[in-house]
């Protein structure tokens, strides 16, 4: 429970912060425009945009840090005894891995809302089907992301310590966030060639990252479509939906082979003692 309300406390808190964007707002306040907002907005490849991403990815960051040793936390210490009452470490790597993801979800899912309340009491907001559907979008696909990372962080704790695990996984991000800027020039997806926006945009798609951004991509729904579709190219919704499993799918797969052959250790691998 005590996790369930880490994940609560702390998706409020960025959830006041981020209804400061629509506080005694100049424009009119729709439910998707609040998502976009959660989705990074409107970003271009330019480096100002760059930075907004990383800004807009520190609740993210927050997430791993908070559960990047939910269940590396067995390993630190004295195991054994913890690992006695489990004869399938597998099956118990499934449960974690799962609670895991909940915590997520549950995080993203109050961010939303408690800005959209507090917007609510300051502003009128007008509830949207398009901001409905990419707020179910951005919930999906973010909380399937938190879980990648976080579990790739816990994960990596387990071979080495949580401090090398948070750093190579925020350092894997901070690298696919920079190199967005190679759209600006080298991969450009606008004022060139049909046929070279088309190859472009599915050189974007290999970024993680881009995933993440809700104007990038493409619906076959018309009315969300306008309100996204920033560049003229193919990049579903789904398609990062169905991605971003295959991506949980593999990681599962490896982090139940290893926590199955995993020795059990009896010393706390931050500090070395017990």
């Amino acid at each position: 429970m005590r996790f369930y309300i880490r994940a609560i406390l702390v998706g409020m808190l960025w959830g006041v912060l981020y209804s400061l964007f629509f506080i005694n707002s100049r424009f009119q306040v729709t439910l998707s425009s609040i998502v976009f907002v959660f989705g990074f907005d409107r970003p271009d490849f330019l480096i100002d945009y760059v930075f907004l991403i990383t800004m807009h990815m520190f609740p993210i960051f927050m997430f791993q840090v908070l559960f990047g040793t939910y269940i590396y936390r067995h390993f630190c210490t004295a195991s054994i005894y913890y690992f006695s009452r489990y004869e399938k470490r597998g099956k118990w790597f499934l449960q974690e891995a799962y609670s895991l993801y909940l915590y997520g979800f549950v995080y993203l899912l109050v961010e939303v809302i408690v800005t959209v309340v507090i917007a609510c009491i300051f502003e009128p907001v007008i509830w949207d089907k398009e901001g409905i559907i990419l707020f179910f979008y951005h919930i999906v696909i973010q909380s399937l992301w938190l879980w990648f990372t976080t579990l790739l962080v816990n994960i990596i704790a387990i071979k080495s310590n949580s401090s090398t695990g948070f750093t190579i996984v925020s350092g894997i991000q901070f690298l696919f966030i920079f190199l967005i800027l190679l759209w600006k020039d080298i991969f450009p997806l606008k004022e060139v060639a049909k046929e070279v926006i088309i190859r472009n945009g599915w050189l974007l798609q290999l970024n993680p990252i881009a995933h993440l951004v809700l104007s990038w991509h493409s619906s076959f729904l018309p009315e969300v479509n306008q309100l996204i579709c920033l560049y003229p190219i193919s990049f579903d919704l789904n398609h990062s939906v169905i991605l971003f499993i295959l991506y949980n799918f593999i990681l599962i797969g490896i982090g139940y082979r290893m926590i199955e052959k995993e020795e059990i250790i009896i010393t706390n691998r931050e500090t070395g003692g017990v």
